[in-house]
């Protein structure tokens, strides 16, 4: 908790209405302070503890995500022939999209990295295979109409700029926002132009308790974001928003705001949290931010598992201690049980 006067006017400048977050700067900021203090404010670069052997999965799901943005960038520019349906084609290029996309990689010089390299592309052709099954499922399951139009889609970028900044707030409490979304799948239906947000995962998938307890924020700042960036003429609402598991089952939606089945529309009740809660998290939890609140969130009994700064966290002097944080910010409303 930092108190000099000083600090906090520096915080409150460099975060302030003007600065633009992403999404996992929030869900860090959410799941520890303490984490965004060390990563964001100090710019600590955490200690890489990677074996030379053992797999890169930051550096594979990046070149997978590359592999899927050629795969559906050629399919939406050449459509295939008529009568071959969408996931047939993506079964039928898949393979060859894996291929080219390594052979765009730099030849590593080393027989180690040869050895490496030849994994990786074993690996990622059965990824790839994988996803074409899962894309055949995703069709039937969630329509065919839905086509995918948009990729690595910025916004609030100012160099690669596809949409603006999503804006929370007003005046001293505004908060902006910036991302990339990986897919933007897109429907012309009579009530106007419907969306689907997807973002691809080679690793585990949050799971809506997490978003529940404002830890998986991603997605529906995504979802808010499109709604405003696409032509107000079109009338864009988003049917839902979820995570692509490359590695597991595929399409699984974190929010649902409607159903769509063979061109039909079916309404859905308000998702939970609800757009409303999201908002205001966020700004509770970077208002928290701009007057020095940065303490370890010592409640989480596996804090430590994941996070590159455990080296240097007092997580366990912090949780013998048992100090309480009563303002900490939460999803819930006054009078439910909060799931933080």
């Amino acid at each position: 908790m930092l108190r000099d006067p000083r600090i906090i006017h520096r915080l409150s400048s460099e975060f302030g209405p003007a600065y633009t977050f992403s999404a996992s700067q929030l869900e860090s900021l959410a799941f520890c302070p303490f984490q965004f203090f060390l990563r964001y404010v100090l710019r600590l670069d955490p200690i890489e503890e990677r074996d030379e052997l053992e797999e890169d999965r930051t550096a594979g799901g990046s070149l997978m995500h590359a592999v899927l943005e050629s795969l559906h960038l050629g399919l939406r520019d050449e459509p295939p022939s008529d009568g071959i349906l969408l996931d047939e084609a993506i079964a039928d290029r898949i393979e060859r999209a894996v291929r080219d996309e390594l052979e765009r990689e730099v030849r590593p010089s080393s027989d180690v990295g040869l050895g490496l390299r030849a994994i990786d592309a074993e690996r990622m052709a059965r990824i790839g295979k994988s996803y074409a099954d899962q894309f055949r499922h995703y069709s039937e399951l969630f329509g065919r109409d839905l086509a995918p139009e948009h990729f690595e889609f910025s916004f609030g970028d100012e160099e690669h700029r596809d949409g603006p900044a999503l804006v929370l707030g007003e005046g001293e409490e505004q908060v902006r926002l910036q991302g990339m979304i990986d897919r933007i799948d897109l429907t012309r239906h009579p009530s106007g132009l419907l969306f689907r947000v997807i973002d691809y995962k080679t690793g585990s998938v949050p799971s809506r308790k997490k978003l529940e307890e404002g830890l998986a924020l991603q997605l529906p700042l995504y979802a808010m974001a499109v709604e405003r960036a696409l032509s107000a003429e079109e009338n864009p609402r988003a049917i839902d928003a979820g995570y692509w598991a490359l590695r597991g089952k595929g399409y699984a939606p974190l929010v649902t705001l409607a159903e769509y089945r063979d061109g039909d529309l079916f309404s859905r009740e308000g998702w939970k949290p609800g757009p409303d809660r999201i908002v205001r998290f966020v700004l509770d939890l970077v208002d928290r931010l701009r007057r020095g609140m940065l303490p370890a969130q010592f409640e989480k009994p596996d804090c430590e598992r994941n996070c590159d700064y455990r080296t240097v966290c007092r997580f366990h002097q912090v949780r013998q201690a048992r100090k309480p944080w009563p303002e900490a910010p939460t999803m819930s409303e006054p009078g439910e049980e909060d799931h933080r």
